[in-house]
């Protein structure tokens, strides 16, 4: 019996001092790996999180750049106060290669338009030529760069050409007071 005893207080003993070991040791080092895989497992989704925020940031800033490319194409799309004339003049140029004779160009009126600096400014234009040279001629006005408008075009025979016609429109232009 007494070496069963002795062997009962050497298994206790045994067990006593793995529990200890194992509370002292083991079981702060698992808590602790624990917390070191929790922070991992945190910084991991950060870090996921940072990725997605730098593409939607990436995907911001492409959609700014597009949309100040497209805002210059806008802008470009208006005349400058101080380009009308000179826009009024390739009117001439463009009658002739379109085979056609100028005939006038009277700015009738001006109207303001948005209230943002953007005016209307209106434009009766008479050309004369054969009927396809001022069709070629209207066709190269509404795909030109410039936004502008034709309307109250009228055209008629004119009395002293023989095969010519004569037309007349209201040419509206679209422009944007310049800055001072």
């Amino acid at each position: 019996m007494k070496i069963e005893k002795q062997k009962v207080i050497a298994i206790t003993s045994l067990i006593i001092i793995t529990l200890l070991f194992y509370n002292l040791f083991v079981m702060p080092q698992s808590k602790q790996l624990k917390a070191i895989r929790l922070q991992y497992i945190s910084e991991k989704e950060l870090l996921s999180i940072r990725e997605t925020k730098k593409k939607e940031l990436e995907a911001l800033k492409n959609v700014d750049q597009d949309f100040k490319a497209k805002l210059y194409a806008i802008e470009n799309r208006f005349l400058n106060e101080d380009k009308i004339n000179s826009f009024l003049k390739t009117l001439n140029l463009l009658a002739i290669n379109t085979e056609n004779k100028l005939k006038t160009i009277d700015p009738i009126e001006r109207e303001a338009l948005f209230g943002a600096g953007i005016e209307e400014v209106f434009v009766k234009v008479a050309i004369v030529g054969r009927y396809p040279s001022i069709i070629n001629f209207l066709k190269m006005l509404t795909t030109h760069e410039k936004l502008l408008r034709i309307t109250d075009l009228k055209i008629k025979k004119e009395r002293d050409e023989d095969q010519d016609l004569g037309a007349s429109f209201v040419l509206t232009l679209f422009t944007i007071k310049s800055e001072s």
